[in-house]
């Protein structure tokens, strides 16, 4: 029998020190390769967040879904974050944080300041930056440096259920020159039927200057600072509560929401509300849709409101992948598709000037209307903390609106405020 120098001791040592390992194994303290393992299930996919409706949402959805099938390596998925507000209140946050965000333009200045995006000058190739009008680069630019792709910008227009407006005898390709007009057609809607005439949003201080500006011909937005305080403005606040309460033109105490749905249903004949929802609402409603701008003078024009695409600051890997996923975004026949499945104008050059788009116009005017007027629109991009000031504006709108209070006291008292922001 073959010897060995093994005794009951040793064997009894190799007995603990296996279990030990076998234990230390089976318990997770090795735990080297877990990390690992979370670390390239990160890296599995890119994260776009949006705050797109339902119908933007599925339009964005369907694009990534080919990029995927295109591209093996790592995927994209969009996750919805609700309001564009929560959105930008999640990304300061700084926790869990995306590659991509869609945010609107005026946020970029504090997403930049506290570095939180990067700057894309670098990876953004001559021809895309001819193909979009400087107006637009202007709006995601700060300090000199651009922080985001332009991709969607839209403005509020008047949709017009024609059965309502074409049975009183009003010409529905009539559109309004001044509001004179307008509330001449609400009379008529009111005196010879059981609808209400229109619903006006204002349920942020973006509505509230494109209505005011249209209505009073005078300028209450600067770049710098909003005036709300001025005679003719409190005057606009004055005859937009008149028509609720005393005209009976418009329902009362309603969201944005509930008007789409008494419009959706046929008991409200108009509403202004965003214009890249026109393909939405085209689907949707059981009649015939039309399209009024809205009105403005010599001294206003529309200003149309932008949403952009950021990287978010993180490794050097996830931004050029990153990059790759927008340039897929960014082709011409996906763009082409958000102009032609929204209602949203087009802005680059190239599709402006397009077969395709000028053939899509004979069969679809009211797309035609709403980028004809957007070419003579400015970009809104104010140059303060657009949250602050619109968190001021909304409660003074909801104290006259809601709660029906003075719209001079009101809007004196906000514009207080707003001034003790810019010291």
């Amino acid at each position: 029998m073959l010897k060995t120098n093994e005794t009951p001791n040793n064997r009894r040592i190799l007995s603990v020190l296996i279990f030990t390992i076998l234990f230390i194994l089976s318990s997770g303290f090795y735990s080297y390769p877990s990390r690992k393992k979370t670390q390239t299930k990160k890296a599995d996919y890119i994260e776009i967040w949006h705050s797109f409706s339902q119908s933007k949402k599925e339009l964005l959805n369907s694009q990534i879904e080919r990029y995927n099938n295109l591209n093996q390596s790592i995927k994209v998925k969009s996750v919805f974050k609700g309001k564009p507000e929560d959105l930008y209140l999640d990304l300061l946050a700084r926790e869990n944080l995306p590659s991509i965000a869609i945010v609107p333009t005026f946020y970029l200045k504090v997403l930049a300041e506290m570095d939180l995006i990067i700057d894309l000058g670098g990876y953004l190739p001559s021809k895309l930056k001819k193909d979009i009008p400087e107006k637009f680069w202007d709006s995601v630019t700060v300090n000199g440096k651009i922080y985001g792709l332009p991709f969607i910008y839209t403005f509020p227009v008047f949709f017009i259920n024609q059965n309502i407006i074409q049975s009183r005898g009003i010409p529905y390709t009539e559109e309004p020159a001044n509001w004179d007009q307008i509330f001449n057609t609400l009379k008529r809607i009111k005196e010879t039927t059981d609808k209400y005439g229109v619903y006006i949003p204002t349920d942020s201080l973006y509505d509230y200057i494109e209505y005011v500006e249209s209505y009073t011909d005078k300028k209450v937005y600067f770049k710098d600072r909003i005036d709300i305080s001025s005679d003719s403005a409190i005057e606009a606040m004055d005859v937009l509560q008149k028509a609720i309460y005393e005209l009976r033109y418009m329902p009362e105490k309603l969201t944005p929401e509930e008007a789409q749905n008494m419009f959706f249903s046929g008991k409200l004949a108009i509403i202004l509300s965003d214009a890249s929802n026109l393909v939405n609402f085209k689907s949707t409603i059981p009649y015939i849709l039309g399209v009024w701008p809205l009105p403005f003078g010599k001294n206003t024009r529309p200003m149309l409101i932008g949403t952009s695409f950021v990287i978010i600051n993180s490794s050097k890997r996830y931004e050029n992948e990153s990059y790759k996923v927008l340039e897929y975004l960014l082709k011409y026949e996906n763009i082409l598709r958000w102009y032609t499945h929204t209602g949203a104008p087009p802005i680059r050059n190239s599709i402006k000037e397009s077969l395709e788009l000028l053939v899509f116009y004979e069969e679809n005017p009211n797309h035609l209307i709403i980028t004809n007027e957007a070419e003579k629109a400015d970009v809104f991009n104010p140059d303060f903390d657009y949250i602050s000031y619109n968190k001021i504006v909304k409660k003074a709108i909801e104290e006259i609106i809601i709660n029906e209070k003075s719209a001079s006291l009101i809007m004196k008292k906000a514009q207080s405020e707003l001034e003790a922001l810019q010291k």
